[in-house]
């Protein structure tokens, strides 16, 4: 009976990977080996969630020199961040609506109103 050891290196697997991104994406990917200020946005940057763009921009900046893929799995994830984040604002947003409206008379139906209005506007912006 044989044994197939299989090793990794990071090194290696940093290389295979980049080079499987590169061939299987049709739209071209960020470049981000460029200055943070220049780094693709998110079209959700106005939104004020404390802590996930900081973590981001942090985040790029020490991988200036990193890998490639790293890199974009960073920036990809930061987009799926920035879209629960939106959606958590979005519900901040339906509490406030709550709390003020507290006491008058169909408030469920008022706050579900809200609810709707402000999914819309963030469909809305999703296509932008």
């Amino acid at each position: 009976m044989f044994r197939f050891r299989f090793r990794l290196h990071s090194s290696l697997f940093a290389v295979a990977s980049s080079v499987f991104f590169n061939r299987s994406s049709k739209e071209s990917k960020p470049n981000l080996n460029e200055n943070s200020s220049e780094l693709p946005r998110t079209p959700y940057q106005h939104i004020n969630c404390t802590g996930f763009e900081c973590i981001r921009e942090s985040s790029m900046i020490t991988l200036s020199s990193s890998s490639s893929f790293l890199q974009h799995t960073l920036y990809y994830y930061s987009e799926l961040t920035q879209r629960y984040c939106t959606h958590i604002s979005t519900m901040i947003g339906v509490l406030e609506e709550y709390k003020r409206l507290e006491g008058a008379g169909n408030i469920q139906q008022e706050v579900w109103d809200i609810y709707n209005q402000l999914m819309l506007v963030i469909k809305h912006k999703m296509k932008l």
